[in-house]
């Protein structure tokens, strides 16, 4: 999997959940714009910055969500079985 790159909208994500599952996912440009919406502020502030591992964290289980990999429907509640990311 590859790391996160800013310039895309496009970053692969591998989650290993507290029991065990394994979770591949690829974000797109509709959750970046998801995230946005939600969050009500741009994913990256400025050229050149990373964002938060948290924000990451919600592209992932956003896309992961949309790709019907997770029944979790809640961040927080997915957020609190993530033991690896």
């Amino acid at each position: 999997m590859s790391g996160y790159n800013a310039l895309s909208p496009v970053n692969d994500f591998r989650i290993g959940l507290a029991d065990g599952t394994q979770i591949e996912v690829t974000s797109s440009l509709q959750d970046s714009l998801a995230f946005e919406k939600d969050q009500r502020r741009p994913l990256v502030a400025s050229s050149g910055t990373v964002p938060l591992t948290s924000d990451l964290l919600w592209l992932a289980w956003h896309a992961a969500c949309r790709a019907g990999k997770t029944e979790l429907r809640q961040f927080a509640a997915f957020a609190a079985r993530v033991e690896e990311f």
